[in-house]
């Protein structure tokens, strides 16, 4: 769980909304990591310039690094 709390801090999540982290990291637990970014689009409508910035500051944590080892 510390690691969604993690994430969610560089992805423009409401963390005081439980649905909408509830959401979040389902959807990060569903998906593949090369698929996170289109699928974030979608589920919570971010602009494509956010979701970028959230993920390359999110690649760098350890616990998504072993995730993109996994999916290459």
């Amino acid at each position: 769980m510390w690691q969604l709390a993690q994430l969610a801090k560089y992805f423009p999540v409401n963390v005081k909304d439980s649905k909408e982290v509830a959401k979040f990291g389902k959807l990060l637990n569903t998906f593949p990591h090369d698929k996170w970014p289109s699928e974030l689009m979608k589920a919570f409508d971010w602009d494509k310039a956010k979701v970028d910035a959230g993920m390359k500051k999110a690649n760098y944590a350890p616990y998504v690094q072993a995730l993109y080892l996994i999916d290459i």
